[in-house]
């Protein structure tokens, strides 16, 4: 602090707690390189069981940044396509006793005392990303009703058109491993997500200085944010849908063909969100 302006820059590590992978793969006869970068959030941090919720600032547990990135190297440019989506803990006041029993005893505070940091939460959510598409996918009797039930009615009393909540009851839908019902949570937004599309940047040397210019083409504009009760298996699951939904449309447009996956490039797709909720 006493020497303001000395860059110190070259002896700062840039750490995040996350997940980070990339694989080089090929499509339509065009080397590609995939992969993800997920950052969990400093604020709120915790142990499963032991940090659940919100706080009184809006932060949740569990909040994480997951970006898809795609990119491809034509004609002396470098393409690079985005995909942003974002997880959190159901963004109020609950908390789990942990004991020996499999389904700790659970406390829900009353919505009312949810209600201002519930809100503060969206308004940061949209500050940084813009319209936020809450998917949650807890059960809705049960264990897990009173979540659902109380989450729905902080919506309701919110009453915000940049916040659209959606409640897809995973275990009910996709019970028996029936993975195709996911396609009526797809179809239920399908029009938000046509509206949100994606990111894509092209980057280029400039031909004096060889610094990388980039320029933007299209820009997302709302994130789909995604949670169950841990916000690791059931979110995963969706959050990889909605990956594999948009990958085709970028490479399109980077590579044209017709958009088809083949199996190795699948397979790849797979392992690097598989891999992405071990970490997570």
């Amino acid at each position: 602090m006493s020497h303001p302006d000395l860059d110190i820059s070259p002896f700062i590590l840039p750490i995040i707690c996350g997940f980070v992978s990339f694989k080089e793969l090929s499509y339509n006869n065009k080397k590609v390189s995939l992969g993800l970068i997920s950052r969990r959030s400093k604020y709120r941090a915790g142990t499963r069981y032991n940090r659940r919720g919100i706080d009184e600032e809006g932060n949740v547990a569990n909040n994480v940044e997951t970006e898809q990135i795609l990119s491809v190297q034509l004609d002396g440019a470098l393409k690079v396509a985005s995909y942003v989506q974002t997880r959190g803990s159901i963004p109020l006041y609950w908390s789990q006793l942990i004991n020996v029993k499999y389904q700790p005893k659970m406390v829900v505070e009353d919505g009312s005392i949810s209600f201002p940091p519930y809100k503060k939460h969206f308004l940061s959510q949209i500050a940084l990303y813009g319209p936020q598409i809450a998917v949650n996918l807890i059960n809705k009797k049960g264990y897990e009703g009173r979540l659902c039930e109380t989450w729905a009615n902080l919506n309701t009393q919110l009453n915000d058109p940049n916040v659209r909540y959606i409640h897809f009851d995973f275990h009910h839908e996709c019970k028996g491993n029936r993975w195709d019902r996911l396609s009526k949570l797809i179809g239920d937004i399908e029009g938000d997500l046509i509206t949100q599309g994606y990111s894509s940047i092209n980057a280029t040397s400039a031909a004096k200085t060889g610094a990388m210019e980039l320029y933007a083409t299209r820009l997302q504009t709302s994130v789909v944010r995604t949670n169950c009760m841990d916000c690791l298996d059931r979110t995963n699951v969706v959050q990889s849908v909605l990956a594999h939904r948009v990958l085709p449309l970028q490479l399109q447009e980077f590579c044209g063909g017709v958009g088809v996956l083949d199996t190795e490039f699948e397979v790849a797709f797979k392992n690097l969100w598989a891999d992405h909720a071990d970490a997570i």
